[in-house]
């Protein structure tokens, strides 16, 4: 590192040296026979063409002193034949090619001084073949100012961080680099060699001080020119920020704290307090949060309750630390919540489980929802925003199964900075009767003509109730709920004249704002089957193949008839009453029967009822005189 050190400060020296003579040959003061010559070609690296005005410098240098006065120099410039002549003392020596749009390179083809090859000089000698191709370079060319950024630096050492490529500023402070294609991080150096008119830290170009990241490193190709890159010297006094906002009444709980940035200000610290004590902190920042171009540095949402307050800011460099705190700035929160503002549902749902949905509330952090019915309180639960929302929306689906009828909802936000929000107005919704009626009774076998019953539902004003018999006979009557309906139970007598048949009944009901509800899924029920009664043969008869009448009932499908004499069983069989019957009287005729005494009994059947009761005891006679 000191090995490199002294060639950079070698070659800065070199050329500030060169800035004072190159415009002129430089001979020594010596007699012809004492001297040696150095001499040779110089051409363009990419088609050998021959170059010519091209400044050549021989340099005497043992590393001893680094005195102007030193380091012996000679310089020459090429003719039109790109030929240069170097007449020197005997010595060993450097050779530097200092081209005006092209790389500088020492002998043979070296970037840096101690890498360039020796060339030994004897008296009255000649050493030629002390050739240079020289590559096109880019150029990567600013101004240094002093910290007002108006002011030139004249004499600031330039260089790249690496490869040694150096230059120093002019009086206007501007500078060029000529670089190689490749990709540099650029200084402007703290070395007194430029013959420099004041110190100047050492600084990356961005501002950052040697040693400080970031930097911001600055790629060129060959024939590529880059401008403006330029340097601005930190001052020596440290000033802290100007404040700009907040200032006075802040009507949000999320505050922005805007200030004017602080040149080559590696970091900020921001500190808050409460005014009572409660509340203190200090944030850093890194310098990303300001705008050069605005002038402006700006941190924003920063959660603060409702208070007065104070604020400061400072900023910080790594070779200065910190600046003084700025002077304080009042300012108070006094922030609200908004109420929140509701979605869904509302209107006429059918979903007994809605989704509750409304607009998230600026720094919110829980809401509250209640909801009610025409007979008061249904639900009411707190929920935590972070769990039920996102960037516009909250939902929420609460465990509470609701019946059909009229609803109201509210919302109320809560957060640890502002408190309650006020309540929101009342949404409302109506659970229609998506889903039909449920009976209790009756149904099946029943004893007597029965009572009607079903289970009410919430918000009906209208009941129709439809009953028919199996011969389609019947209809619908429509009652009042409120005259039919206690306890949560409706009942009716049925309309229709039940006697000796099945019957199926539903119910419906109705309300100006859900509608109709579907209807409700049929039940039959039924009386015992009637007992048959036996008409006749009856008494003494003189027909040996009597018919046999007895009443029917319309639900029977079958009959059986057991007939017996004197001398017992004669017959029994199964009739179909739809063969046999008709007008509700049955008749058959079944067999031819000899002279004697008899008696006979029937039994109806039906699916819905089973077996019915038998008939009473006929007895006849049969006398054929």
């Amino acid at each position: 590192m000191a090995q490199r050190k002294s060639y950079l400060k070698l070659l800065i020296l070199l050329f500030c040296m060169l800035l004072v003579f190159a415009a002129r040959p430089v001979r020594g003061a010596l007699t012809a026979d004492v001297l040696g010559t150095i001499t040779g070609t110089v051409t363009a690296a990419e088609d050998n063409a021959l170059l010519n005005h091209v400044q050549m410098c021989a340099f005497q240098y043992d590393g001893a002193d680094y005195g102007f006065a030193a380091i012996p120099f000679y310089c020459d410039a090429t003719d039109v034949n790109g030929i240069y002549t170097i007449p020197l003392p005997p010595g060993t020596y450097r050779v530097w090619a200092l081209p005006v749009d092209r790389l500088r390179r020492f002998y043979n083809n070296a970037d840096r001084y101690g890498d360039g090859d020796p060339v030994v000089v004897t008296a009255d000698t000649v050493t030629s073949g002390i050739d240079f191709s020289l590559p096109l370079a880019g150029v990567i060319a600013g101004h240094i100012y002093r910290d007002d950024g108006v002011t030139p630096m004249v004499g600031i050492t330039i260089r790249t961080q690496t490869s040694g490529y150096v230059g120093c500023s002019g009086a206007d402070g501007s500078y060029e680099l000529m670089l190689p294609s490749g990709t540099y991080v650029i200084i402007a150096d703290g070395y007194s060699l430029c013959d420099q008119d004041a110190i100047f830290p050492g600084q990356y170009y961005n501002g950052s001080m040697l040693g400080q990241i970031p930097v911001t490193p600055i790629t060129v190709t060959v024939g590529e020119r880059i401008e403006n890159i330029n340097f601005v010297r930190m001052p020596d006094e440290f000033l802290p920020p100007s404040l700009y906002s907040p200032s006075g009444a802040v009507m949000q709980t999320a505050v922005s704290f805007e200030w004017e940035p602080v040149r080559f200000a590696a970091g900020y610290q921001l500190r808050i307090a409460q005014l009572d004590g409660t509340f203190e902190t200090e944030l850093s920042y890194e310098p990303n949060v300001c705008n050069e171009n605005e002038r402006r540095c700006s941190v924003n949402d920063i959660l603060l309750p409702n208070g007065s307050y104070q604020w400061w800011m400072r900023a910080w460099r790594p070779t200065f630390g910190y600046s003084p705190w700025s002077s304080p700035v009042d300012f108070q929160v006094t922030a609200h919540l908004e109420s929140p503002l509701q979605s869904s549902p509302f209107g006429l749902i059918s979903n007994l489980n809605p989704t509750y949905t409304w607009g998230t509330v600026a720094y919110a952090t829980w809401y509250y929802l209640w909801v009610a019915d025409e007979n008061g309180h249904v639900l009411d639960h707190w929920y935590a925003a972070v769990d039920i929302c996102n960037a516009a929306l909250c939902s929420v689906v609460p465990t509470e199964t609701l019946t059909s009828g009229d609803y109201q909802w509210w919302l109320q936000a809560w957060s640890s900075y502002s408190g309650y929000s006020t309540w929101s107005a009342a949404e409302n919704f109506t659970v229609m009767f998506f889903t039909p009626p449920t009976q209790t009774a009756p149904s099946g076998l029943v004893d007597s003509a029965p009572q009607l019953q079903w289970q009410d539902m919430s918000g009906s004003s209208w009941w129709q109730v439809w009953v028919g018999d199996s011969h389609g006979n019947g209809g619908g009557t429509w009652y009042p709920a409120d005259s039919i309906c206690a306890g949560g139970i409706c009942s009716v007598a049925p309309l229709l004249n039940v006697s000796g048949d099945a019957y199926t009944w539903w119910v419906q009901t109705w309300n100006a704002v859900a509608g109709y509800s579907a209807w409700s899924a049929g039940l039959t029920f039924w009386l015992p089957l009637h007992t048959p009664t036996a008409l006749e043969p009856l008494g003494v008869i003189a027909d040996d193949t009597p018919t046999f009448h007895f009443s029917g009932d319309s639900r029977v499908t079958w009959y059986y008839l057991w007939l017996s004499g004197d001398s017992g069983h004669v017959l029994d069989q199964w009739y179909n009453a739809f063969d046999i019957c008709t007008g509700g009287m049955c008749e058959v005729t079944p067999l031819t029967l000899a002279e004697g005494n008899y008696h006979w009994w029937v039994q109806p059947y039906s699916p819905y009822d089973g077996y019915g009761s038998w008939s009473g005891q006929h007895d006849f006679t049969i006398d054929l005189f």
